[in-house]
């Protein structure tokens, strides 16, 4: 008798290729990486539209004072349309008249909704002390640009004592 050998033949072929555990893993993977990805641009984007508000805001604030330093000191409060009786006068650009006021359709078309310029104007002594604006010897205005980006206030501001 002749003893027949038996080859082993493997009951399972391996084609090329990825197994689907293999498959889901880098699914996965990709699709971390992309999330990852989305959240960043998103980020990036909220940074960059708030970067060019508060260069806006400072551009605007700028020419508020470059306005104002054209004028003399004598006729700055009566410019502003203060009365000479008060310590500080604040002029707002949401109520209708003034001179703040002018810059509301700038704000309206370049400024998230909301937003606002105020101009500060105090009377100062020779000290620096608060004085009536009638009988400062130099006042300090500051120029102020507000507005929300969602919950978050921001806002730029700029000073200028003038004698």
């Amino acid at each position: 008798m002749t003893a027949r050998r038996r080859v082993a033949t493997p009951t399972r072929v391996r084609a090329d290729g990825f197994s689907l555990i293999e498959v889901v893993v880098a699914v996965g993977l990709l699709a971390g990486v992309l999330f990852f990805t989305a959240a960043l641009l998103t980020v990036g984007s909220r940074q960059v539209r708030g970067g060019g508000y508060s260069s806006e805001a400072l551009s605007m604030t700028r020419d508020v004072i470059e306005k104002i330093e054209g004028w003399s000191f004598e006729r700055l409060v009566d410019q502003l349309g203060c009365p000479s009786n008060v310590d500080a006068c604040v002029l707002d650009s949401t109520v209708a008249g003034g001179m703040a006021a002018e810059w509301k359709p700038r704000l309206e078309r370049t400024m998230p909704g909301g937003a606002h310029l105020e101009i500060r104007i105090e009377g100062l002594d020779e000290a620096a002390s608060p004085v009536p604006l009638d009988k400062a010897v130099a006042v300090r205005l500051t120029v102020s640009v507000i507005w929300y980006e969602g919950p978050r206030r921001r806002d730029v501001h700029l000073k200028l004592v003038r004698t």
